[in-house]
């Protein structure tokens, strides 16, 4: 039983690690590909890029902090 729990454990953990990067890359890229968007297309200053990467940053990381409290009180 004792290598079952810790199996379960590391798969958990292997899962956690897989929604913190999706979610870091998924919302950080999608912010830059708008913004690259918008400087290229709509002719927006080239900060937009950053700006908006930072955007995605801040979606990912409220997510993520609402992610773990939910984990700490299950």
């Amino acid at each position: 039983m004792k290598e079952d729990d810790s199996q379960r454990r590391w798969l958990r953990s292997l899962g956690l690690f897989s929604i913190i990067v999706s979610e870091l890359l998924g919302f950080t890229g999608a912010g830059i590909g708008l913004g690259y968007l918008a400087w290229k297309k709509l002719g927006a200053p080239v900060w937009t890029v950053m700006i908006l990467g930072m955007v995605g940053l801040g979606i990912s990381m409220f997510r993520l902090n609402r992610m773990s409290q939910r984990e700490m009180n299950d």
